[in-house]
């Protein structure tokens, strides 16, 4: 697994999630990216598909809504850090659906 990329956040967040994500259906992930090797094809392709059916949450900064998404994303998964957030992003874009 290469190593992530850490991001910096500028803004402060300010705004509870409007989405409830404890309630979101992580098997489409946690289905097909297994441990050890967490193939970086399967599971970015599937974190990305599910991450943009939430698309407008998951990309606003001012909210928690990321942090609530990828945290409940880890604990469905049993992910460890890194997995997703570094890995599956484009080149610097720190959007989680793009």
């Amino acid at each position: 697994m290469k190593e992530p990329e850490v991001i910096n956040y500028t803004h402060p967040i300010s705004k509870p999630c409007s989405m409830k994500f404890s309630a979101v259906d992580y098997s489409p992930v946690t289905n097909v990216c297994k441990a050890p090797d967490y193939n970086e094809k399967q599971c970015c392709d599937a974190f990305k598909a599910l991450a943009c059916k939430y698309g407008q949450h998951v990309n606003d900064y001012s909210t928690i809504c990321p942090i609530e998404f990828v945290s409940y994303l880890n604990l469905a998964g049993s992910y460890p850090m890194g997995v997703f957030v570094g890995r599956c992003n484009e080149d610097g874009d720190h959007r989680l659906c793009s």
